[in-house]
């Protein structure tokens, strides 16, 4: 077989396309047209009998769409979709197969395809894959981050034969086309079969989440599975990380950061010689190297289509199929095939807009959804596909979706659009209940958006749900129709704060492991929120201060570089606030600003933010928090020739401590000790301090004390 493909990869295109008018050259160039065509039956035959029938379906597909009256190719695609565990898609081949001979020839099948029907049909155990063992592949990590398949591909077969090809001789291949055309599904699926291709895995970049081009090699870095450190640019690592690696590189949604995603690009091509790009976006990133590969819209059948063309369309084969997800017993037939048709050809062929429509049939008949596109999808058969257009082709799509839900489905649709991420079930209930949706039925409408394809379920993360961006674009336009925007907006924040409250008391312990990846899938609705906060300083000063004071220590133990540049951005954007809230922001930069992500590595303005904080506590009475600032505060005598003032506010810190019964807080205090120790000489204190804040880090289970610890202990001892 692989003999097979490196011969078959010789093969250009057209063959002797250049004289395709001379007489003398059409039989030859239909002899070797007709050779290609026996060597790629060949290949096939060769993978389905090494069991890799999985893999050779979608190539099946296109070939037999390219040569519909081959029969070898029919039965050869029935047998694959059998032995993949599909037998209904497999009758379904030799029903399409039927019609398509009689409509263009007027025949039956051949008594070979009629009987390998019967032979599915009646399930004979001669029709499994050989039982042998297939030949060994090369080995290769799992695809990375790869999202799964959850619903089939259909239609795309040429397209990712294409795209494949393209991707094997160039380094750089950007998806194009309208949105909701089904890109990242492609882009997805043609890396998941080169995996193999590439020894050191693959690297998923949704890009949708990303509103600044300065994250985007952040994004890089997470796809990668690469944590970002405070020593070196996110872009550098990017760099750092990929130069030697052979990597399939998947940048998904592109558009909104086309001019940044084309600069990282280049960058990247020039610098790291074994990885190759593929990129999804609406335009081209117009980067040196880029080829560009157009996906267009499914075909649709035409308006004096025959049995024989609706069956091959597949823009009708995906409404059905989807629509049998929404009702099982849906069928196409003489009753409804001519307003299928109908509905395909007013949303042009868009997979997304398909889905949304097919969701609909629980609901209403074929003929009447049919109708009621007739007035609301006119813009979509007129006017160039340019990129305003393709917008409002998807626009009015979910504009007709929505004015079919209910108004409890509206309501919760539009306050889904403030999430920037995915969410879980907890933070919908927490935001989007209330005010005209009862808390009660905010999970029930949750799954009836998710039934109608206006929610996405990531199941294999929690679950986790979210928003095509384009639907939410526009469920986010509805909630500012509704005036709703200001009051869940702050709802977004107040439900983050609280989270990050929960997170900072579990981050003092043993709850490390499980809250840093929690609130890493929070990123960019923190990031949201943040911007929320900062345009309503003035008139809300303690939302921002509130959520940057609880994020302070997340930011420090997820050594987050920007961490204290966004707390003291919040700080110099907010004048005014509460005694209590501006307090804890400040205590935030005093952590989060450390220098290294360093927890006690002085620091001049540490210093200064927690003396303020310290004084603001006092003055309101919290003695805890005081103590803590105060911490914090002693760092600041870490290798200064007198230490004693250091080590009286330790003492002091550490009496109120004892009396809240914060052990975590204790060990930091000697943790502080023992560098104040270590700096001045005296390895014996220094070594007595270390080793009482290890006992409490290594009970209490803190991953990060225990390291922390050994690690500067060392250090002082070497």
């Amino acid at each position: 077989a692989a003999r097979y493909r490196k011969a078959l990869s010789c093969w250009r295109g057209v063959a002797l396309s250049e004289f395709a008018e001379a007489p003398w050259a059409r039989p030859e160039a239909a002899r070797l047209t007709e050779l290609h065509l026996a060597a790629r039956e060949e290949l096939l035959d060769l993978e389905m009998a090494a069991g890799r029938h999985t893999d050779v379906l979608g190539e099946l597909e296109a070939l037999t769409a390219a040569h519909p009256l081959r029969e070898r190719l029919h039965g050869r695609l029935m047998l694959a979709l059998y032995r993949a565990g599909r037998q209904a898609d497999a009758l379904a081949a030799y029903q399409r197969a039927r019609a398509l001979l009689d409509a263009e020839l007027g025949l039956e099948p051949s008594a070979e395809l009629r009987g390998l029907q019967d032979a599915i049909l009646q399930q004979r155990p001669d029709l499994r894959a050989p039982d042998r063992i297939a030949p060994v592949r090369p080995t290769a990590p799992e695809p990375r981050r790869l999202p799964p398949r959850l619903t089939s591909f259909l239609g795309r077969g040429e397209d990712s034969t294409r795209v494949s090809t393209l991707l094997q001789a160039h380094r750089l291949v950007t998806v194009t086309g309208p949105g909701g055309v089904g890109k990242t599904s492609l882009a997805i699926e043609v890396a998941r079969a080169a995996a193999g291709g590439f020894s050191d895995g693959i690297g998923f970049v949704r890009l949708s989440g990303v509103s600044d081009a300065a994250q985007i090699p952040l994004a890089v870095l997470a796809a990668l599975d690469v944590r970002d450190v405070p020593t070196a640019t996110a872009e550098d690592q990017v760099l750092g990380h990929l130069r030697d690696r052979e990597v399939l590189l998947l940048l998904d949604n592109c558009e909104h950061l086309a001019d940044a995603c084309a600069v990282l690009a280049e960058e990247l091509l020039e610098s790291c010689p074994r990885l190759r790009l593929l990129a999804t976006s609406r335009e081209p990133l117009a980067a040196r190297g880029e080829v560009q590969c157009s996906l267009d819209p499914l075909a649709v059948p035409s308006s004096h289509a025959d049995p024989a063309e609706l069956a091959a369309s597949t823009a009708v084969r995906l409404f059905v199929e989807r629509a049998q997800n929404a009702l099982p017993e849906f069928r196409l037939g003489d009753d409804n095939s001519t307003a299928v048709a109908e509905i395909c050809r007013h949303l042009d062929g868009i997979p997304l807009a398909l889905e949304l429509a097919a969701a609909r049939v629980a609901a209403l008949p074929v003929a009447e959804l049919a109708a009621r596109m007739e007035d609301r999808f006119t813009l979509l058969t007129t006017g160039p596909r340019t990129a305003e257009t393709r917008q409002r082709t998807l626009r009015a799509t979910v504009d007709w979706s929505y004015q079919l839900l209910t108004e409890a489905e509206r309501v919760l649709l539009r306050r889904l659009s403030v999430f920037r991420g995915p969410w879980t079930l907890e933070a919908v209930q927490a935001i989007a209940g209330g005010n005209g949706l009862d808390q009660s039925v905010v999970v029930d409408t949750l799954a009836r958006l998710v039934d109608r394809s206006l929610v996405v379920i990531d199941r294999d993360s929690g679950p986790r749900y979210h928003l095509l961006e384009t639907v939410r674009e526009y469920a986010r336009e509805r909630l500012t129709e509704a005036d709703e925007s200001e009051r869940i907006g702050r709802a977004h924040v107040r439900y983050l704060t609280d989270l990050a409250v929960r997170a900072e008391r579990e981050l003092r312990g043993d709850g490390q492991a499980r809250w840093l990846p929690r609130m890493a899938s929070e990123r960019d609705d923190i990031e949201s929120a943040l911007a929320w906060c900062t345009a309503h300083s003035v008139s809300e000063p303690d939302a921002g201060l509130r959520l940057v004071g609880a994020l302070g220590w997340y930011w420090y133990f997820a050594s987050r570089p920007d961490g204290g540049a966004k707390v003291a951005a919040m700080l110099a954007a907010t004048p005014g606030g509460s005694p209590e809230a501006r307090a804890m922001a400040l205590q935030a930069l005093a952590v989060a600003g450390r220098p290294g992500a360093c927890i006690v590595h002085p620091a001049p303005e540490c210093a200064i933010a927690a003396a303020e904080s310290r004084a603001l506590f006092a003055e309101i009475g919290d003695d805890f928090r005081a103590a803590l600032s105060t911490t914090l505060l002693a760092v600041e005598g870490i290798g200064r020739d007198d230490p004693d003032e250091a080590v009286g506010l330790l003492e002091e810190a550490d009496q109120e401590f004892q009396r809240a019964g914060d052990d975590w807080c204790s060990a930091l205090v000697q943790f502080v000790q023992m560098e104040l120790h270590a700096a001045a000489g005296e390895m014996a204190r220094a070594t007595s301090s270390g080793n009482r804040a290890l006992a409490v880090f290594r009970a209490l289970g803190d991953q990060w004390g225990v390291s922390a610890i050994q690690f500067h202990l060392g250090i002082a001892l070497h």
